[in-house]
Parts: structure tokens; sequence; C-alpha cells
């Protein structure tokens, strides 16, 4: 009997043990529970969009759908790369990361993947609703871009065009030169070596050809190794022709354009809020202004000579005129009214690879506060003068010549958008790079 009573106390005492440790458990693993709940960001979503469809006012985010929907989401920033995106459980769908959740990217996988929720905060993917449309003006004025002078740019670029070989289809591209951006950030390009223009929408994973060879068209106006081209806010573009000696008018939506100037070796071109259009002639080192006369007709005079192949050229709203001197390796500045140009980057006739030189510099970018921006064709770089400046600022390149994502290949020409962001002509590798800008350093205002 007593042996009994001992084993039921034995039992009485084990069994409150046992609750007292559960008690313990349940509330551990509610605070733990909290504790992760405090640290998950909630992640942007999208609902009744197609997979990636644009979700958010940042043109680099896109709806990725959920594994358990073809209409919805997250609104996630879309270039990550692939390669660091672990594949989900193939049954259940789960992540073992924490703070992921499976998705399909089928642009990096058919399997769901899993993708981090920091890449779909508000900050980086603010929901449309929730910023204002900006107002549009001209697309000639692209010197309304405002930067910090302590900006900098990611190093890291990413592929907004091209970037899939040399070719000929409309994901390819073929040496491309010349670039312009509209106020919707679209992308125009001068396809050098295609002989055509084409046209890439934000998001867009191939291009839409506008002018020049189409080999569905036998009728296409032929172009011949583009340059060049400048697009107002009509949509009506002007491409320097290089290989046919000319300058062509093409209207938006037309099969055909218009030879506007004949006999002249055109590479840069530009236009001013006048709509006068300027044109470097290469060979003839010069620079001509066209402007319609009282009678309709298109006029030229020449602005600029002696400048030693001159190559592409920007115009700012008091029509200063911007050129780079390729053989001079240097950046002239042309003011309205005074005879000799002013340099304002690089050193006359003296390459080199200090940031107080250039060598074989090609496209020019001039912003609201007069920095300079050079696309340093052979030094595979490209760097930022300020205004007065002796010595330029890297901005891309500081690895050489390459085709990884911080590297460049001859750049040819660039351009900055309206939130700074640039975008880069990496002729050898046959793209189009987009490099992010970083303003954390700049305040409140402008320094």
């Amino acid at each position: 009997m007593m042996t009994h009573r001992l084993f039921q106390l034995r039992v009485l005492v084990q069994s409150k043990r046992d609750k007292m440790i559960q008690r313990n458990i349940c509330c551990c693993f509610a605070l733990l529970v909290l504790n992760v709940l405090a640290v998950i960001t909630l992640p942007q979503t999208c609902h009744n969009l197609a997979q990636y469809d644009k979700c958010s006012s940042n043109p680099l985010c896109a709806c990725l759908h959920s594994v358990s929907s073809n209409d919805s989401g997250i609104c996630a920033f879309r270039w990550t790369t692939c390669s660091e995106l672990d594949a989900c459980t193939i049954n259940t769908h789960l992540c073992f990361q924490p703070n992921h959740i499976c998705v399909h990217h089928p642009d990096c996988q058919s399997q769901p993947l899993c993708y981090p929720l920091s890449m779909t905060t508000v900050d980086l993917c603010p929901s449309i609703s929730e910023t204002t449309t900006p107002t549009s003006s001209s697309s000639t004025e692209t010197d309304e871009v405002e930067i910090c002078l302590t900006a900098t740019w990611f190093t890291q670029g990413i592929t907004v065009a091209g970037g899939k070989g040399f070719g000929d289809k409309l994901d390819q591209l073929a040496d491309p030169y010349g670039i312009f951006l509209d106020d919707n950030d679209t992308i125009y390009i001068a396809d050098r070596s295609n002989h055509r223009i084409v046209m890439w929408e934000q998001n867009a994973i191939m291009g839409q050809w506008l002018a020049g060879y189409k080999e569905d068209n036998a009728r296409s106006m032929p172009l011949n190794m583009p340059q060049d081209l400048v697009v107002d806010q009509n949509g009506t573009m002007h491409i320097s022709d290089g290989g046919n000696y000319r300058v062509v008018r093409w209207n938006r939506g037309a099969q055909e354009g218009e030879v506007i100037v004949d006999h002249i070796q055109a590479v840069g071109i530009a236009q001013d809020n006048t709509e006068s259009i300027y044109v470097s002639e290469y060979a003839d080192g010069r620079i001509t202004k066209w402007s319609k006369d009282n009678d309709g007709q298109l006029v030229g005079q020449v602005i600029a000579t002696k400048l030693r192949q001159s190559n592409f050229i920007f115009v700012d709203r008091d029509r200063s005129v911007y050129s780079t001197g390729y053989m001079a390796h240097r950046i002239v500045k042309i003011i309205e009214g005074v005879e000799e140009p002013l340099v304002v980057a690089g050193q006359s006739d003296k390459s080199g690879h200090d940031l107080h030189q250039l060598t074989f510099p090609t496209g020019v970018f001039v912003d609201h506060q007069g920095t300079i921006y050079v696309a340093d064709t052979d030094n595979h770089r490209i760097v930022r003068w300020p205004k007065g400046a002796t010595s330029g600022i890297l901005i891309v390149g500081e690895h050489g010549r390459g085709s990884a994502s911080d590297q460049l290949a001859h750049p040819s020409d660039l351009f900055l958008d309206r939130q700074g962001n640039l975008y880069v002509t990496d002729t050898l590798n046959n793209r189009v790079q987009k490099f992010l800008i970083d303003k954390s350093s700049c305040g409140s205002k402008l320094k």
C-alpha cells in the first residue's frame, strides 16, 4: 500500500512538473513568434495584374505572382540576381530562409523561387497611388535633371536593353551607339550595326522597331550605320544617318522618314528649346545649327569649327553646345556669341587614364548644375566633371573593360533620367546598362 501511494505521489509531481515545462515552452514559443513577427516586413502586394506588370511608381519593380494565383502576388524589385534565389520546396512551396516568400519568377527559373521580402518594401516599391504624376515637359529640355554634388551611383548596372549577344532579333542589339530617353523613360537606341532605331519601354523584355532596316518590310527606308537621334515632345525623331551622309526626320508611327539635310557626315545630333537642330560633322570637325526661316525652309549655320572629330553633342537651356573632341581627348563648350570654344573636361591632345584625362571620349550629358557626364570610351568608364573642376570623378568603370555588371566595354553614349539614374550604351557588350542613383548624401536641398 505504501509503495502504491509513493508511486501516485511521484506521478502527481511529475504531472505538475510537465505542465510547468509545457507552460514555459508555450510562453517561449509565443515570445519567439512575436519577435519573428516584429522583424518580418510586410510585402507590397499586387492584385489583378499579369506577371511582371507595373505595380509601383518605381519602374524597376514588378508584380511577381504567388504560387497559388495567376493574377496577384507581391510587388517587388524585379532585378535581384537569379543565382541568389533558392527554389521553394517542391510539393509544399515553402521557404526555409527567414523573411522569404515563394513566388513565380519565370525569367529566372520555371520552378517557384524564394524571394526576399526586403525587396518588396514600400520604400523600394512605393505604390502608384502614393506618388503624384509628374507634369510633362518638352523632351528637348534635357538639362532639367537636378543632382547634388555629393550624389553617387550604384556601381552594379542593370541591363535594360539587349545583353543577349550581338544579333538582329528584337531582344538583341548590335553595336548600340546613340541613346535618348523621353519623359516616360522610354529608351530610344541607334542600333548601329543593325541599321535601325529601336525603342525599349520600361521593364520590356524586347525592343520595338521604329525606323530603318526591318526584315519583314522591304519598303522600309534604309538607314546605314545610324549614329545618334533626338526625339521631340511629339515623338518625332531626328536621326543622324551617318553611313548615308544625311539627317532624317521620322514622324511617330511612320514607315518612312524624310531627308532634311543631305551630304553631311552627321554623328551627334541635338535639339534646343526652339526646335533648332544641331549636328556634329565628324570629318569636317564642325557643328552646324539648322533652323527654319520665315518661309519655313531649313537653313544651316556653322557655329563651331576646328573641333578635331567632333562626336556627340549636348545643348543646354542657354543654347550652349557641349561637344566631345574624339581625337582631341576633351570636351569643349561653345557659348553663343563667343568665338573660341572653352575646354571644360580633359586635356587638349593628351589622352590618359588619370581622372584629369580622357581617352577618345564620345557621349556627353550636362545636368542642371552644369556638371558634365562623359562616356570616356577607351578608358571603359563614365566620369563626372563638376562645373569648373580640373579633374573628373569616377562613376562606373573602376575595374576596367569587361562584361560584368560593374564593367563596361567601349561605352559610347549616356543619358540621365529625371531622377538622375544613369543609362549607358555599353557598345561592345551589345547592351544598355542602367545605374541607379543614390541621393542619401544630398539632404533636403541640393548642395
